[in-house]
């Protein structure tokens, strides 16, 4: 008969050190703040606790800007301090990109990490320097590029071109935010171009809000008298009839049956 192996007994703890810190974080000119950030995103300075970096962020139309909430969180920036050096330092780079003339380094392995079209493909075609150097901000930091220095319609621009290069690199959480803040840029001479875009991109958000704004309040005729209508039959037919099938809908639903 076999003998019975010894039982044996182990045991571990886990200890927990708890740190008390104070930062405060004050938005002086809220509202000033609120038009000029791209992203709805204000970040409090760097400040130690417990032998780490931290900042606090401050979404004032929630992180994902499909919510209708606000966000805060307290962000460890170590790793985010040391990336952005890391891409604006180009230490230990190990493949380089050329855009127009401009040359980029970068690393591989975050590339492949964060965009699954640079891990498969390294090379970047039909992009503006500016955007490319933007991307890979987003890429390494995962922030939104501070466009302080644009105005108006040169920001919406550098956000068509920002939603076109996280959809081509599969980078959706950019893409995302860049589909928020267009939600919020819609006018009267520009909707049928950013609807064009929303379904080349496949953005069906922001595709029905541009597709809302023009059946509501009676702009329908103001915009198929502009330029970007022709361009949107042009460019995709398909969400032109559908934007017709769309408005007449909502023309029968307040007029009623009986006024038809």
């Amino acid at each position: 008969m076999a003998s019975r192996s010894p039982s044996m007994r182990t045991e571990s703890t886990s200890t927990v050190e708890t740190v008390q810190g104070t930062h405060s974080f004050k938005i002086t000119d809220y509202r000033l703040h609120k038009e000029l950030s791209t992203d709805k995103c204000f970040c409090s300075a760097i400040f130690a606790v417990g032998g780490h970096n931290w900042c606090i962020r401050y979404y004032s139309e929630g992180q994902d800007p499909r919510s209708d909430f606000v966000s805060i969180f307290l962000q460890l920036t170590d790793l985010s301090y040391d990336l952005r050096r890391l891409l604006e330092s180009e230490e230990e780079a190990d493949v380089t990109f050329k855009v127009k003339g401009e040359v980029f380094r970068a690393h591989k392995i975050l590339l492949a990490v964060r965009s699954p079209v640079f891990k498969a493909d390294k090379t970047v075609e039909g992009m503006d320097p500016i955007v490319f150097k933007s991307l890979l901000h987003f890429i390494y930091t995962d922030t939104f590029p501070v466009m302080e220095d644009l105005d108006s319609d040169e920001k919406e621009d550098m956000v068509k071109h920002l939603l076109v290069a996280a959809d081509t690199y599969g980078m959706e959480r950019m893409k995302l935010i860049c589909e928020g803040i267009l939600c919020k840029r819609i006018d009267v001479e520009s909707v049928a171009y950013t609807l064009a875009l929303a379904a080349q991109h496949h953005c069906i958000k922001l595709k029905n809000a541009c597709i809302e704004f023009i059946i509501s309040r009676n702009r329908m005729d103001a915009v198929l008298a502009s330029q970007g209508y022709e361009y949107l039959k042009r460019a995709c037919p398909d969400v032109a009839v559908e934007l017709w099938e769309k408005a007449a809908k909502s023309f029968m639903k307040r007029s009623g049956p009986n006024n038809i």
